[in-house]
């Protein structure tokens, strides 16, 4: 549902505000979107569509997840915390993605 808003040629689904798309979500759908997100930003062709992924991640594990019920008490693995000091973003990313899981 979330990389349909990235890849439609409609303005009216490819302009729809994420945090009206996530509404209504349960946790465990968020958490579907945002691994697909993850999957079609690690392999979409297009810089564009990559980076707008990137920022629907973002969003979603900042704004989205946390306000829902079932939550992690917000703690983050220190070896991706290393990781991300060392600037290694894309270690960082699998790092939190393996605790998440």
């Amino acid at each position: 549902m979330l990389t349909d808003i990235i890849t439609s040629d409609e303005p009216a689904l490819r302009d729809r505000p994420l945090a009206e798309a996530c509404t209504g979500l349960s946790r465990e759908q968020l958490l579907a979107e945002a691994a697909a997100l993850d999957s079609f930003r690690r392999s979409s062709g297009n810089l564009y569509q990559r980076v707008r992924a990137l920022f629907f991640l973002n969003a979603t594990h900042r704004f989205h997840l946390p306000v829902l019920p079932g939550g992690n008490d917000g703690h983050i693995p220190f070896e991706g915390y290393r990781h991300l000091l060392a600037r290694r973003f894309p270690e960082a990313i699998d790092s939190f993605l393996s605790v998440q899981e």
